[in-house]
């Protein structure tokens, strides 16, 4: 890659981010328990621009694994993620079939930190959700 090539990072992205685990019961129309369902997601920003992202869930919308990888930039608070392969792995109960390296949709984001840059604070565009991730020196092999 060549210097005009060289992606737009921002140091203080560098590393992986997650939040943590919401969780609640899911119940039947009459309020009787019928399984947990938790969510998470990580996200690895690395110094080469590139980025890797999971994102595990048990519940009514997705039962399962979807790991991203792909490419980011960042330009005046927004963080663009591009060139996105996407594969899924279902846990036990989820009908959709397993896919993998699907090509994904772009995305941007506006990010800023809080807790004195201990937390990464994103929000897609056309959304109001801001996702609150935690920075993480813990390196997965």
């Amino acid at each position: 890659m060549g210097q005009a090539d060289a992606p737009t990072i921002d140091d203080k992205l560098l590393g992986t981010w997650s939040n943590g685990v919401s969780g609640g019961d899911v119940v039947d129309q009459y309020g009787y328990y019928v399984n947990d369902e938790y969510s998470g997601e990580s996200y690895t920003f690395n110094q080469d621009g590139t980025f890797t992202c999971a994102m595990a869930s048990t519940g009514t919308l997705i039962n399962g694994l979807i790991t991203e990888s792909g490419k980011y930039k960042v330009s005046d608070g927004e963080l663009s993620l591009y060139d996105i392969k996407e594969s899924f792995t279902p846990w036990r109960g989820e009908t959709r079939q397993p896919y993998t390296d699907q090509p994904a949709k772009d995305r941007t984001y506006t990010y800023s930190f809080e807790d004195d840059r201990k937390t990464l604070v994103i929000t897609e565009d056309g959304s109001s959700y801001a996702d609150r991730l935690q920075y993480s020196d813990v390196t997965v092999t």
